[in-house]
């Protein structure tokens, strides 16, 4: 079997091959877990916009079953998108924040540190207005650190500002499917998920 995958808006499955080209359960194996192998994707997180097409099949009758086409579509598709250069990425913030003048390099440095982006500053009277974007996982580091960084006359709103790619290495979540891009680790995970249910 083979799949593509490109950029999509939510997760589709297609088919570039006839639906008489499989038994109707080979198709419904394949679909099927697809939609539960991009829970995973390639680092471990969900794929969330992704067009997936079966481009071709084969099978041989009587020998194969719809179970190896449940074993085989993760390790094909996780092929794909590690070709295909999925990224990860994260929430974010869009930040709004009033602090005292003499305080607003340390503030601007702090966020910057933590990956956030400053998008403009405006003076006041004695104070600066700070806007920008902060990864959501960094919000609550900020709301404990601020009181500290401005004497506790630091003002901080924010609002969902929508994803952003993850820079440099992206974060690994832990597989519970037996890591299908590694042949021999996979191969004895499914054997050992054969054994467990066949002892059932």
């Amino acid at each position: 079997m083979g799949l593509r995958v490109e950029p999509g808006e939510g997760v589709t499955y297609r088919l570039a091959v006839e639906l008489g080209s499989l038994p109707l359960s080979f198709h419904t194996a394949i679909e099927e877990t697809v939609f539960a192998a991009l829970d995973q994707g390639v680092h471990g997180w969900p794929v969330t916009d992704v067009a997936v097409t079966l481009t071709h099949s084969g099978y041989w009758s009587p020998l194969s079953a719809a179970g190896d086409f449940r074993n085989l579509t993760p390790y094909v598709l996780m092929q794909a998108l590690a070709q295909a250069g999925t990224r990860v990425y994260e929430p974010c913030r869009h930040v709004d924040c009033e602090v005292p003048a003499d305080t607003l390099g340390a503030v601007t440095a702090y966020l910057a540190g933590l990956g956030g982006r400053i998008d403009g500053t405006e003076p006041g009277a004695d104070s600066w207005h700070v806007t920008g974007e902060l990864p959501a996982r960094c919000e609550p580091e900020v709301r404990r650190r601020l009181p500290d960084l401005t004497r506790g006359e630091g003002v901080w709103t924010s609002v969902p500002r929508g994803d952003r790619a993850v820079g440099g290495r992206p974060p690994r979540r832990p597989r519970t499917d037996g890591n299908p891009f590694d042949r021999v680790e996979y191969t004895r995970f499914l054997a050992q998920r054969q054994l467990a249910a066949a002892t059932r």
